[in-house]
C-alpha cells in the first residue's frame, strides 16, 4: 500500500506524490489518500483539489468526520 497525504497532492510535493503513485502502481500496489484538511481543500479549492484526488485513481479514500458534508464539488459519485 501507498498512503498519500492530502497535504502532499497539492503544492510544491503534487508532482513527487503523483510519480510515488505511479511507481506503487507499477509495482502492484493499492494507493489510498487521506483528504486531509478542510484547509488544503479550501486552498486548492475543491473542484481542483477532486480534480487532483481523482487522477491518483486511489483505492481508498480516508476522511474524517468533517468530510460527512462533502464540500461543493467533492461529493463523491
Amino acid at each position: 500500500h501507498l498512503h498519500v497525504s492530502g497535504y502532499a497532492v497539492t503544492g510544491e510535493l503534487q508532482a513527487a506524490a503523483a510519480r510515488a503513485v505511479e511507481l506503487a502502481r507499477g509495482h502492484g500496489a493499492r494507493v489510498r489518500v487521506d483528504l486531509a484538511s478542510w484547509s488544503v481543500i479550501r486552498h486548492a479549492g475543491p473542484a481542483r483539489f477532486r480534480t487532483i484526488v481523482e487522477s491518483l485513481r486511489p483505492d481508498i479514500v480516508f476522511a474524517n468526520g468533517q468530510f460527512f458534508q462533502w464540500p461543493e464539488g467533492m461529493q463523491p459519485t
